[in-house]
């Protein structure tokens, strides 16, 4: 479980994303300031600053972890590997407070602005990149290809799962991701 003030630092920055991501789908990307945001959050220019290092990155939602605590617990399962990466994944997207109107919103912003689709390959290949470690760890540095490769699956299946929740899908996107990484168990038996 995340420290206290890792969660309030985790909202402040969704707070912020939000107010960034409405702003952008009223007025333009590029009519939107770092002022204007500021103003709508209803914190201070430095405050802004210390969240996002320029007015792009709160366009992009605030980085996921997993805590020492999850990834100790992955490495050392030796239970379904399946069932211990969804146990895995799933908890960060339980702590972001997300609905489908504004990831859809988001979506449509990241979609009309390249800078913004390049940040965005950028978060979802970083994401990546802690599955991978968690599960080259796990498989004890033997197997980095298969890890790579399992890693890419599951990265591709959360963004199948982002896409299916945005328009139709009335569970949690938790929960959605979940079900999609478990699925993996039959897509290729059938």
């Amino acid at each position: 479980m995340s420290s206290l003030r890792e969660k309030r630092r985790i909202k402040n920055a969704q707070s912020i994303h939000r107010v960034a991501i409405n702003l952008a789908a009223e007025h333009g990307l590029d009519n939107v300031t770092t002022e204007m945001i500021s103003e709508a959050a209803g914190i201070s220019l430095r405050t802004f600053f210390n969240y996002f290092p320029y007015k792009e990155a709160a366009f992009i939602p605030p980085e996921m972890n997993f805590t020492q605590e999850s990834i100790n617990s992955f490495v050392t399962s030796k239970g379904d590997l399946l069932e211990d990466l969804a146990k895995l994944i799933t908890p960060p997207f339980h702590e972001i407070e997300i609905d489908q109107q504004h990831l859809k919103r988001s979506h449509d912003v990241v979609k009309q602005n390249p800078k913004l689709m390049v940040m965005r390959v950028h978060f979802v290949h970083e994401f990546e990149s802690k599955i991978f470690n968690a599960i080259v760890n796990r498989f004890k540095d033997e197997e980095q290809q298969k890890a790579r490769h399992i890693a890419a699956v599951i990265s591709a299946t959360i963004r199948l799962s982002f896409e299916t929740w945005i328009d139709e899908n009335e569970n949690t996107l938790a929960n959605t991701i979940g079900d999609n990484i478990l699925s993996l168990k039959t897509l290729f038996n059938k």
